[in-house]
């Protein structure tokens, strides 16, 4: 709700198939006529809204591209979005690691720390490794970036891959605090103020943004491995 502008795809082109009427467009969020809804998540925050549009008008010169051109317009941008931003989620998730390992330092699991309970250190062993992972696909994105590379379907792998991983991390660091991570942020007696419950509950938003887990897959299949659709 504090976004001052959103692209729609549009059908500009009614009697075209499919994808091929589309086309992308910018619209100010002060035009008349667009009402903006929170809706509140299962995390009790409203991180996103829905938009309402009644009688707007956009001027023709908002439209990105030519007409019809909508579709691929918004794959480049995806591509962008699902690979060429890992960076910066790893360092996000570099740091949530770090909190987890400070927490099963402190931890007890049988009387001793949970650094020291095999299934918790396997665990942790297996998050440390699908970081590493992550950090180095990022930096052979940027590299490709940098070298004048347009993010292609390969950026689906990337988006799978790190979604997932911080569903496991986020599940792993919430599973520490035992049942008092089922308590939210206003709970006075929820572990770390409630944030590894925070995290497990928003982990599941990017395994459905920017192309759901099973659209990633979908596409890797048959755009890079070239297996045939059936």
């Amino acid at each position: 709700d504090t976004s001052e502008w959103m692209f729609c795809l549009v059908r500009t082109e009614p009697d075209a198939p499919k994808h091929d009427g589309i086309s992308y467009l910018l619209i100010d969020m002060k035009t008349p006529g667009i009402e903006v809804a929170p809706l509140i998540q299962m995390t009790g925050n409203s991180g996103f809204s829905q938009c309402f549009f009644k009688d707007v008008v956009v001027p023709a010169e908002n439209l990105i591209g030519k007409p019809t051109q909508g579709w691929q317009i918004a794959n480049t941008v995806l591509g962008y979005e699902r690979g060429a931003s890992t960076l910066s989620r790893y360092a996000g998730y570099r740091r949530e690691f770090e909190q987890v390992v400070e927490s099963a330092r402190t931890v007890r699991r049988g009387g001793r720390p949970a650094t020291q309970d095999r299934v918790t250190r396997q665990r942790i062993a297996q998050a440390a490794v699908e970081l590493e992972v992550l950090r180095l696909n990022s930096l052979r994105s940027l590299t490709a970036l940098a070298n004048g590379h347009k993010p292609g379907s390969e950026s689906s792998l990337q988006k799978l891959y790190y979604s997932e991983m911080g569903q496991r991390l986020a599940k792993l660091g919430n599973d520490l605090t035992g049942p008092f991570g089922q308590l939210r942020t206003d709970s006075p007696r929820a572990p770390l103020g409630g944030r590894a419950a925070q995290r497990e509950l928003q982990s599941r938003a990017p395994t459905i943004f920017a192309g759901t887990s099973e659209i990633q897959r979908n596409i890797i299949a048959e755009r890079v491995l070239g297996l045939p659709r059936r």
